[in-house]
């Protein structure tokens, strides 16, 4: 679904995160168990590539079937782990099966903490992007590519920085609906391309100012983009990455608290 220059994948995060809390699925292998503890994180991933979670464990979270992180929740596509961290699979436009061994649905990939007490803190990982591309549902968009989620609400409600664009732009944008008839806002911007099948290291400090929030990026030891949002109220939201027809990893993923 293409909406306002993004794409979104539909559900009701705090219904189903309170059904997922009720389940007793067992959780992945090498799962970190930090999932609702404050502190730093550090979710663990296996070696083999093979499914974290996906969005049909999160639609159907009552079910023996599903496949659940104690680290991560996939409101659309799929999570694989492959060489020791995280990878979106070869991305589709079609819906998985409980394992996703039909499709990945990965073309709109979201998949956030579990933890939902982020506020102040710095993320530090690496990221490789190993391919762009389309599906019938999703045609090429100049904002393809990995972005991370600093302050997500829910669907409606949430803050992110382009990370890796098809068009190689680095963008800090907010959506919330008291925006108006447009609830997406590009707030700053600048252009730092990526190069297909280079790892990057990245760093994203986030720090909270009364009920401002301040979004500084550093990719490879360098500043390259820094931020502040104001806002009315600003409350603790998780964390996590949207990717779009793009085929991309992730490794070394670590977050330290800033409190």
């Amino acid at each position: 679904m293409h909406q306002h220059g993004i794409r979104t994948g539909v559900a009701t995060l705090t219904a189903v995160a309170l059904s997922l809390s009720s389940c007793a699925s067992p959780a992945r292998p090498g799962d970190s168990n930090s999932a609702t503890s404050g502190g730093a994180w550090q979710p663990a991933f296996a070696q083999e590539s093979e499914l974290v979670t996906n969005e049909w464990a999160y639609r159907n979270s009552a079910s023996t079937l599903a496949v659940r992180s104690q680290d991560w929740l996939a409101t659309s596509g799929s999570l694989f782990s492959r060489d020791g961290g995280g990878w979106s699979g070869n991305p589709d436009g079609d819906s998985p099966d409980p394992s996703s061994s039909n499709a990945t649905g990965s073309s709109v990939l979201r998949t956030v903490s579990q933890r939902e007490d982020f506020s102040d803190f710095k993320v530090s990982t690496q990221i490789r992007i190993n391919e762009f591309s389309t599906t019938p549902r999703t045609p090429a968009m100049d904002y393809d590519g990995v972005h991370f989620f600093t302050n997500y609400q829910d669907h409606d409600n949430f803050d992110s920085l382009s990370l890796c664009r098809r068009d190689g732009a680095v963008v800090i944008k907010s959506k919330d609906p008291a925006n108006g008839s447009d609830p997406y806002v590009t707030l700053d911007q600048t252009d730092l391309p990526c190069s297909i099948g280079t790892w990057y290291t990245v760093e994203i400090d986030v720090r909270r100012d009364g009920n401002n929030q301040i979004i500084t990026y550093y990719r490879d030891g360098v500043e390259v983009l820094s931020h502040t949002i104001e806002k009315s109220s600003l409350q603790p939201g998780r964390i996590g990455w949207r990717s779009d027809n793009v085929d991309f990893q992730f490794r070394d993923f670590a977050v330290e608290t800033n409190d």
